[in-house]
């Protein structure tokens, strides 16, 4: 539950994307000469990645990289999980790679 205490603070935490770091970051790559910008996506949502792509490949004409590095764990013995977790995890954890990497090479 998340309701209270270490559950409501792991949620809060988990749920912070840190935004300002990443555009701190962008003006420290921009500092070196290097264009860069800042995109915000759910991996869960395969429509994220469409959206994404796109407007990166618009915005430089290419792809050279992308970083497929976003991973969730379970975090307790199996008898207390249930099927829907297995999902979410592979959801993120699998298919996330697949639709971010089909999505930014078949652009």
């Amino acid at each position: 539950m998340a309701a209270s205490g270490i559950g409501k603070a792991s949620a809060i935490k988990l749920a912070d994307k840190d935004v300002d770091g990443l555009e701190k970051f962008q003006w420290e790559i921009r500092a070196i000469g290097v264009e860069c910008f800042v995109a915000s996506l759910d991996v869960l949502y395969t429509f994220a990645f469409i959206a994404s792509a796109q407007p990166t490949n618009d915005k430089f004409n290419r792809i050279d990289m992308s970083f497929n590095d976003t991973g969730v764990s379970l975090i307790d013995s199996v008898e207390n999980q249930i099927i829907q977790d297995f999902h979410w995890l592979m959801n993120i954890n699998f298919w996330g790679v697949v639709h971010g990497t089909h999505n930014f090479y078949f652009i």
